[in-house]
């Protein structure tokens, strides 16, 4: 097939196929133009009165989203702090695990004083001693846990 192809007469036989897939799109496409002609001139469309405002105005308020900002990135209200109150300073001490011997933890207070602690016994001022584990133990003070680790 592909030496008749290339052969003088396979290429006229080649090119009158071609002019005759041609010809039928043409034909086609020239019926299927005058059928949207005639869709188009037997419509008809009414103008409708559209009341226009005389001045259009934008008011931006501080609550309203900023436009050039991504939509990701929300700019969050920061609280308002009662200067008048005052803040009580703790001085945390200075803990320090230095050994473990089963479910009880020896820790170093302030580099001076070493205390021999079980779970749920207090160190010192309000620290409790939550959970002791095979390397760490666990603190607790007020709502914040401490985890001290053995050889830092």
């Amino acid at each position: 097939m592909i030496q008749f192809l290339e052969t003088s007469a396979g290429r006229i036989l080649l090119i009158i196929v071609v002019i005759l897939i041609w010809g039928v799109n043409m034909v086609n496409f020239t019926k299927m133009a005058q059928q949207e002609d005639n869709l188009v001139s037997n419509t008809s469309i009414e103008l409708i009165e559209v009341e226009l405002p005389q001045k259009s105005s934008y008011v931006y308020k501080e609550r309203d989203r900023d436009p050039f900002q991504p939509r990701s990135i929300r700019q969050i209200p920061q609280p308002l702090i009662d200067k008048t109150e005052t803040f009580e300073v703790i001085k945390m001490p200075t803990i320090e695990l230095i050994g473990i011997m089963g479910a009880t933890g020896i820790l170093r207070i302030d580099n001076k004083q070493t205390v021999i602690r079980e779970a749920g016994e207090v160190v010192i001022n309000n620290i409790v001693l939550e959970k002791v584990y095979s390397d760490s133990v666990k603190l607790k003070h007020k709502n914040n846990n401490i985890i001290l680790k053995l050889n830092n």
